[in-house]
Parts: C-alpha cells; sequence; structure tokens
C-alpha cells in the first residue's frame, strides 16, 4: 500500500475521543491547551461536522493539528499520513491513532470554512464547550484574521482511526508543535487499516489482523473488517506452513508480504478493488517502486493477490508486461471466504511461487 510522506503528531488528551474540549490539567504547563484548557484539536472527531467537497461533493471533514500550521506555511498544499500520540507526566509517549491521509489547506481556505462552520452554528457550540471548561473562548475572535489557527487540514471522515492497542514509544522532546519524521521513531510497522503487525512472520509466531477485528473507526465507534485484512491473515499463516523453510515477511518496507524462497524474494500485493484489471493496475506501480526505488533490483517476481477473479484477458496483459519488460507479475485469486489451501491445491500453489511458467492460480 503506497503512503502519503508519514507524520507524526501530538496531541493534548482526551477523554471523549476528540469530539470535544475536556479535562487539560495534565497537559505540560505553558502549552497552549493547559493555559487555554482546550486544545485546537479538540473537534478532530466531530465526525458529523461535513462540508460538501467543492469538486466530488463528498463530506470532507476539517479540523487543526498544531504541529502541521507553521509560520511559514511549508505544509500547504501536502498531503500527508498522520500518526498521532499522546503523553502523561512521567510517562513514555504513546501512539493512539491516525489519519490515513490528509491535506494541509490553505489560508484561504480556512477562511471559506470558517464562514461556512459560522453558518451552521457550528463555530458557536464550539465557543460554547470551550466556555463550559472555563477556556479561553476570546480566542474565537481571531478566527477572521487567523483561520488557520482553527482549520488547517482537510481529510474524509472514513481515514480516521483510533486504535485499540496503543503502543509506547521513546520521543527526546516530545513537542506539540513538530511534526516528526516517522522514520526518526521507534514506531512498530501499523499497516493502513491501523493494524500493530509483526516484522517476521513464522508457523510458530504470527501476526493477527483484523480478524478478530482489532481496530475501531473513530468516526463511528463501530469495528470493522477491510476485504484485505482477512486475506493478508490467511494467505501469511500458509506461506509460513507450506514453506516452512523459508522468510516469510509482513509489511516489510510497506509490502503487504514477502516471501524469500531459496534466496529468492517474491513481493506480494494484496488489492481487493472494483475488478481484477483495477486490483493490477494499482497493484503494478507499487509493486516497481518497492522494488526498484532508488536504483535498486530487490526482486523481479511480483504477485498480486484479490479476490477479483482475473479474466483472460487480464493475465494476456500480465504476460505481455512480462515479455516486454522481463519481470515476473503473477496473479492469485483467492476468494474472500478462503481461510486455508486444501490438500488438493498445495501442489499447484507450491509451483505457482517456484515455477516460472505458472502465471495464475485461483483458489
Amino acid at each position: 500500500m503506497a503512503y502519503p510522506l508519514q507524520k507524526l503528531c501530538r496531541l493534548s488528551h482526551s477523554s471523549n475521543k476528540w469530539r470535544s474540549p475536556t479535562d487539560k490539567s495534565d497537559e505540560p504547563r505553558k502549552t497552549f491547551a493547559y493555559e487555554n484548557k482546550f486544545g485546537m484539536e479538540d473537534w478532530l472527531n466531530r465526525h458529523e461536522w461535513t462540508l460538501p467537497d467543492p469538486n466530488t461533493k463528498n463530506p470532507i471533514r476539517y479540523a487543526h493539528i498544531q504541529s502541521l500550521d507553521t509560520t511559514t506555511g511549508k505544509h500547504i498544499g501536502q498531503t500527508f499520513q498522520l500518526f498521532f500520540f499522546c503523553k502523561k507526566p512521567k510517562e513514555k509517549s504513546k501512539i493512539i491513532g491516525m489519519l490515513n491521509e490528509c491535506l494541509v489547506i490553505s489560508e484561504e481556505q480556512a477562511k471559506n470554512i470558517a464562514k461556512k462552520f459560522r453558518e451552521n452554528g457550528w463555530l458557536k457550540l464550539m465557543i460554547n464547550e470551550v466556555k463550559r471548561m472555563r477556556g479561553t473562548d476570546t480566542l474565537f475572535k481571531r478566527i477572521s484574521d487567523k483561520p488557520l489557527w482553527f482549520f488547517n487540514i482537510q481529510f474524509n471522515h472514513n481515514d480516521l482511526i483510533f486504535f485499540d492497542n496503543p503502543k509506547y514509544i521513546d520521543l527526546k522532546t516530545p513537542r506539540f508543535n513538530r511534526a516528526y519524521l516517522l522514520e526518526n521513531t521507534s514506531l512498530s510497522n501499523y499497516n493502513h487499516n491501523g493494524i500493530l503487525v509483526e516484522n517476521t512472520v513464522n508457523s510458530q509466531s504470527l501476526p493477527k489482523y483484523s480478524e478478530e477485528i482489532r481496530i475501531r473507526k473513530a468516526i463511528s465507534k463501530k469495528s470493522f473488517s477491510p476485504r484485505q485484512a482477512p486475506i493478508q491473515n490467511s494467505l501469511i499463516t500458509e506461506l509460513a506452513r507450506i514453506f516452512p523453510e523459508s522468510t516469510v515477511k509482513a509489511e516489510h518496507h510497506k509490502v503487504d508480504i514477502v516471501i524469500n524462497i531459496n534466496n529468492n524474494p517474491i513481493f506480494i500485493e494484496i488489492k481487493c478493488l472494483n475488478d481484477a484489471r483495477e486490483s493490477i493496475r494499482h497493484s503494478i506501480g507499487q509493486l516497481l517502486e518497492y522494488s526498484h526505488y532508488s536504483k535498486k533490483n530487490k526482486t523481479k517476481m511480483f504477485i498480486i493477490v484479490s479476490d477479483n477473479k482475473a479474466m483472460g484477458k487480464d493475465i494476456d496483459y500480465l504476460n505481455n508486461l512480462t515479455d516486454l519488460y522481463k519481470l515476473n507479475f503473477r496473479y492469485l485469486y483467492w476468494p474472500n471466504n478462503v481461510k486455508s489451501i486444501k490438500q488438493n491445491k498445495i501442489i499447484q500453489f507450491k509451483d505457482f511461487f517456484t515455477n516460472t511458467s505458472q502465471k495464475y492460480l485461483a483458489l
């Protein structure tokens, strides 16, 4: 799964999942949240406050993340995947959620959003909720000339996720006004569904994805099970079982699954989209980037896995790519009701991963 640039951002604590301001007495002194008794991010999860996108008319959320609000405006127009953390006194920082994708908006856009919030009565609600906390509600008088203090990101409310199993990390100076590069932290791999996974998989120790539905969409407070996750979990389990001498890694450098068979690495991308053709299209660019960026050659064998059955034209397309560019693309059709490889399919399954001529396998 290809991601935008990843950043790690601090939030002030919330006891109601960032739907409105809550007690900030545990925040460090001299921070905005402590001094004003609220944080601008306190409405991050107010999922009912959506406005139609000017182009697509899809519902869009707007919020403020302090670490993306810079005096130079260097983040404006950029797309990020955000991970959120909080920190209590005398405790390590704790990753509590993520936003799969957001866009940092301009001051002009923020002014327009502020106007819409005022018209809808949401701004008045925000002010009243700050007053209930005896916070500095006079700051809202600045919304006309400082709209980016209140709104600096837009996002699809479905992309906001809070983790059931937060992870502690080490940050020496966990500041509110700094967006940390994710690669510079000790954060383990979370995949795009907010699932904490292990790096290495074997038959003794296997990660469990969302079979047990271990994540929660913050905006609906309901559990969900993405189509990809059950396939990913079942496939790595079967790979570890059928190829016990091989190394299987999940979410390894953003590749869904990597298996090394006889010193030949295979990159596996799982895509469950509208049809096989779309799954192939979205997988190829990612797989090539994972393998060859920049001036690298990690593998020449790529397997696309989907719950969409491939048609003849789809396989002809993959064969043509292989002939033209000497790259080995294969397609594995894994129906969403398949949990394990049947005994009469194991030989075919092995051949699919080791035989140079087999390009398609349907389970």
